[in-house]
């Protein structure tokens, strides 16, 4: 049984909207979303933040969530399917607010609400911190300033490294058990929130194309360095990250040469 959580987004001016939310249990409420400036798709883009803020944050599942599968979405705006789809043509700056959909939450169900749940209607119900017999919901009201996240940050042991969904696609194509991934996100979590992550030097060679290839000549050879991917493993697996100024551009496996 999949764990529901219900949005509905509506527009208070043109730098704040209101996100009035339902789960499938007993929780329920608005969260507020504030924009330090006016712009286009701010409804989609408040939505996205206010799910991921419930799902991530607040944990409104009483559980961090690892398994997109687990997950339904029911949205009031049919983009946002898109953008978790990574269909970006017609909605590039909700794109950068969706990160977690096509990372942390991937394969969850995402559909467009064809009635809208019966409690999104209200958004004025008063605070209730616990149920009761006349009123069986907790409903929270929060306040969160928007923020893109194209990338989903994740703590490790060598810091906050932001996960694309091109390097979990990586993962699953080139790892010698990609078949077998039914989780891909967990999996990918346990392999970089290792204790023992660790930089490893690049080899030389791809040291001296990378420097040709990304850095201008024209630098001191100190600035060139910086600007260098930085290759991370641990001890009880043979991956290899590759990270670029804090991004998880891209895994491979001892043995593979493909970047």
């Amino acid at each position: 049984m999949r764990m529901s959580l219900f949005t509905h987004a509506k527009r208070i001016n043109d730098r704040t909207v209101d996100v009035a939310f339902q789960t499938h249990g007993k929780l329920g409420g608005v969260v507020t979303v504030l924009f330090d400036a006016p712009q286009d798709e701010l409804e989609i883009c408040a939505e996205l933040c206010a799910m991921r803020y419930l799902i991530v944050e607040r944990q409104c599942f009483k559980v961090e969530v690892k398994k997109g599968s687990s997950i339904g979405l029911v949205v009031s705006r049919g983009s946002i399917r898109k953008v978790a789809k990574s269909m970006t043509t017609n909605k590039p700056i909700a794109y950068a607010y969706a990160g977690f959909l096509r990372t942390r939450l991937m394969g969850c169900h995402i559909e467009t609400a064809k009635k809208l749940h019966p409690h999104l209607k209200d958004f004025d119900r008063p605070v209730q911190t616990e149920p009761t017999e006349e009123h069986p919901y907790i409903v929270e009201r929060h306040t969160i300033t928007a923020a893109p996240m194209p990338h989903e940050p994740v703590a490790t042991a060598v810091g906050t490294l932001y996960v694309t969904r091109h390097a979990i696609d990586q993962f699953i194509e080139r790892s010698p058990n990609g078949q077998a991934i039914k989780h891909p996100w967990n999996s990918f979590l346990v392999q970089i929130q290792h204790p023992e992550l660790k930089e490893v030097p690049l080899p030389s060679k791809v040291a001296q194309h990378k420097l040709r290839k990304y850095t201008d000549a024209e630098l001191p050879l100190e600035e060139r360095l910086k600007a260098l991917p930085k290759l991370y493993t641990h001890t009880t697996s043979n991956i290899y990250i590759v990270v670029v100024n804090s991004v998880i551009v891209t895994t491979y496996f001892r043995g593979q040469e493909y970047w």
